[in-house]
């Protein structure tokens, strides 16, 4: 049980940290992407 829960631990703890760092840069570029878009002129369609 304890090596089971060390070995959860050790591969929960790295795909929380890249899911977090991925929902940053993806938060970060949609912000930007929707300033752009409210800055431009809506000719895309």
């Amino acid at each position: 049980m304890d090596v089971m829960g060390i070995i959860a631990f050790s591969t929960a703890l790295p795909l929380a940290g890249s899911a977090l760092f991925f929902a940053i840069i993806a938060q970060s570029k949609f912000s930007r992407n929707t300033r752009t878009a409210k800055t431009l002129p809506q000719n895309s369609k």
